[in-house]
């Protein structure tokens, strides 16, 4: 990325702050802040047919180099449920930090930072564990099941370029209602506004195999070029 799967900003999870912050600070203080200015998505889709549209939509977001993501989640595993708050900075296609942390509290329920090949979590009892894969690793650790890999791509309403599209239904504007990838079936609620470049707001994932279900609320992005 060119700059950082966004150095997470703790103010702006606990206090909910607005876009108009000018940096993003991680969890670990000793950390340099890195600048995402909260810009609107520069884009170029013209008016076309929607699966032109959708097109355009994948190239462009694509060619994102960092994004900001915050809002919350509500999860649920088998018998078991979770609700989270969830700020995700991600920088190009590998490297994030995504910091899990209980909505009443603001204690860090967990927190992933990739490099690409390797992915560390810090637990909520203050424990570091390494994996290369992050699903894995947060399963393991966590109990959550969150489809990473996938959901970097997903959450922007874009499918994952390294996956078959299973299933899709798009908008007259060229976005996702719903995309099945990887087993996993997304269906999207709500948009930013009635662009064809507008970002998702509200969203859900099911895997019905293994009795999971998330319900995602984005309420700020950022996002850079």
């Amino acid at each position: 990325m060119r700059s950082s799967l966004l150095v997470l900003c703790t103010s702006l999870l606990a206090a909910g702050c607005a876009q108009q912050s000018t940096s993003l600070s991680a969890v670990d203080p000793v950390t340099a802040p890195v600048s995402v200015p909260a810009v609107a998505v520069a884009t170029t889709i013209k008016a076309g047919t929607p699966k032109e549209m959708w097109a355009q939509r994948n190239e462009i977001f694509n060619r994102m180099s960092a994004w900001r993501m915050q809002g919350k989640v509500g999860l649920q595993v088998k018998q078991q449920s979770w609700t989270f708050s969830l700020s995700w900075l991600q920088q190009g296609n590998d490297q994030y930090e995504m910091n899990i942390k209980n909505p009443l509290t603001g204690s860090i329920m967990a927190y992933l930072k990739s490099s690409g090949s390797v992915v560390n979590l810090k637990a909520a009892d203050g424990k570091e564990y390494q994996d290369s894969d992050a699903e894995r690793l947060l399963q393991q650790r966590t109990g959550f099941s969150l489809p990473v890999s996938g959901l970097r791509y997903w959450a922007r309403g874009i499918a994952a370029p390294q996956s078959e599209i299973q299933a899709l239904q798009l908008d007259n504007l060229g976005r996702p209602t719903s995309l099945q990838q990887e087993g996993w079936l997304v269906t999207y609620t709500g948009y930013q506004n009635n662009s064809p470049s507008a970002l998702p707001t509200k969203m859900s994932l099911e895997r019905a195999a293994e009795q999971v279900r998330a319900k995602v609320v984005a309420r700020d992005w950022q996002t850079r070029y």
